[in-house]
């Protein structure tokens, strides 16, 4: 009798162990479970846009407080290696790929990853705000940038002394997209003034008369230290366009020829967590607001254009 006692306080034991066990296994579970409002992310975003979009991600987490959202401030470059290796499940970034990361995808048979369009935006040319620099012509940027026996002082013989071209560092998407929209995946022969951080770029040219910035237009809206400098070209039906002002109204109605657009792309081909998080940034009604008011083209926001006559 005291033997099948302590067989049943034994078994009992067992039981009471597994019951645990199993209670302790389904709150892993469900503290690893996540919705459209609650979970865990991590996003890398391109360090040219971080200061744009600390008010977004600030407004989401206060829409989401059972999301636990990191950011992490990266390169261009360093944002689409995490998400090719695996390790990002979202990205915020400012370029398409580059060609060494396409033949990287091609080699190993990586699909396009999903993305949703955020915001449009101009990679725009601008000067300290007295400077005599009115109007350039994208031809002229591409011949000077691109070839050694070119100069803008050949364009522009009033110019007192070639000037300085200053942008940010090879890693950087606003260095990519002056490869790709600007040279046309030229070689550029002219040396540039690189820096690694926007406000170094916008302290050098703001202290420096002979210095052309390039730029996100986002980077000098509304600061009153530079002007933006509209650019003439020829679009892909021959047809010249004039210089506009480098402003929203022309970017939407794609008369500039230097238009960059945000992207948020994803590890996975599904609507989870980082998929809701991007709905945010682009959908959301208080994202579009203050997107159009930082000087950019939301994708998701209405325009009401008057013509001029």
């Amino acid at each position: 009798m005291r033997m099948r006692t302590k067989n049943i306080l034994f078994a009992a034991i067992l039981l009471l162990l597994f019951l645990v066990s199993c209670n302790e296994k389904s709150d892993n579970k469900a503290t690893q479970r996540e919705s459209m409002t609650s979970g865990k992310i991590t996003a890398y975003c391109d360090n040219t846009l971080t200061k744009l979009f600390d008010t977004l991600f600030a407004s989401y987490r206060k829409a989401y407080p059972d999301v636990n959202l990191t950011v992490n401030s990266v390169s261009a470059r360093e944002a689409m290696a995490k998400l090719l290796a695996g390790e990002a499940r979202v990205i915020i970034i400012a370029r398409d790929y580059l060609r060494d990361e396409d033949s990287l995808m091609s080699v190993y048979k990586v699909a396009k990853h999903n993305y949703e369009e955020i915001a449009d935006d101009a990679l725009c040319f601008f000067t300290q705000i007295n400077s005599s620099m009115d109007t350039l012509n994208s031809e002229q940027i591409f011949n000077v940038l691109t070839d050694k026996s070119k100069t803008l002082k050949s364009y522009f013989p009033s110019l007192k002394d070639e000037p300085i071209f200053a942008t940010l560092e090879q890693n950087s998407s606003v260095f990519a997209n002056i490869n790709k929209l600007v040279v046309r995946n030229k070689p550029i022969q002219r040396r540039l003034q690189l820096f690694s951080t926007v406000d170094s770029l916008l302290n050098f040219v703001k202290t420096n008369s002979n210095a052309i910035g390039i730029a996100y237009l986002s980077h000098i809206h509304r600061n009153l230290d530079f002007k933006p400098i509209p650019v003439g070209y020829t679009d892909t039906t021959g047809k010249y366009i004039t210089p506009k002002p480098v402003h929203q109204a022309y970017i939407v109605q794609g008369l500039y020829p230097y238009i960059v657009t945000y992207k948020a792309l994803f590890l996975n081909n599904f609507k989870d967590l980082p998929f809701w998080f991007a709905m945010h940034l682009s959908r959301e009604a208080s994202s579009t607001k203050y997107l159009k008011d930082a000087g950019v083209v939301p994708k998701f926001a209405r325009f009401n254009l008057i013509k001029e006559d």
